[in-house]
């Protein structure tokens, strides 16, 4: 399957306009690395944290994997059961912050989701971790601040934004932002990190960690 051909899939499934209106054009920026950096790895078990509108689980699971999408919205919200139906893969509704959502997991994916994150984001991505088997991969995506800044509540402090068990979060849409320095520094928090890279032509980095 095409990348392409996943949007299209889930443009004709989606539950509202959203998606054929904004989000499609805005994932040019960074779903084509994405699958790019994905296309050579063997198929297995995948978790996507924060799916969005359901695209690269879409194109995850035409693709040979196993995929499960991982998301605090209820089904229906962005992704449907039509979707998961046509599309083939499962769906787990939860918060990444209380814990694992899947296992066994060869692959988490997590693209653009960093920023948005309401709390420490390491503690995400320590859940995220748990998920892995022993030698899984994650591959984050995350807009660079040193070159696409964006006003975000935290900046690029991310070890400043308040604990799961701090209260509620904030109200801003960006809860902090990364350059390719704090992005090592936070994945090195649960992962070994192969390497950090920002695509020619794209604003955003793309990230590899492992769990060993």
């Amino acid at each position: 399957m095409t990348l392409t051909e996943a949007q299209d899939l889930v443009a004709a499934h989606a539950p509202w306009s959203g998606y054929a209106e904004s989000y499609r054009a805005l994932e040019a920026d960074y779903l084509p690395h994405v699958c790019a950096a994905l296309r050579n790895v063997k198929p297995g078990v995948a978790a996507e944290v924060g799916p969005g509108w359901g695209t690269m689980a879409t194109w995850l699971s035409g693709n040979g994997w196993q995929v499960t999408a991982c998301d605090r919205r209820p089904l229906g919200a962005y992704i449907t059961e039509d979707l998961l139906r046509v599309a083939g893969f499962a769906y787990a509704h939860g918060d990444i912050f209380m814990g694992p959502l899947a296992t066994g997991a060869d692959l988490v994916l997590m693209t653009q989701v960093l920023p948005h994150l309401k709390y420490r984001p390491d503690a995400a991505l320590c859940n995220c971790r748990a998920m892995l088997r022993t030698g899984g991969m994650i591959l984050v995506s995350a807009l660079n601040n040193d070159v696409a800044p964006l006003q975000a509540e935290y900046g690029t402090r991310w070890r400043e934004v308040p604990t799961w068990d701090s209260g509620p979060p904030g109200d801003e849409s960006v809860t902090v932002m990364y350059n390719p320095e704090t992005l090592r520094a936070l994945l090195e928090t649960c992962f070994e990190v192969e390497r950090i890279w920002q695509p020619s032509g794209s604003a955003t980095m793309l990230a590899e960690g492992w769990a060993l």
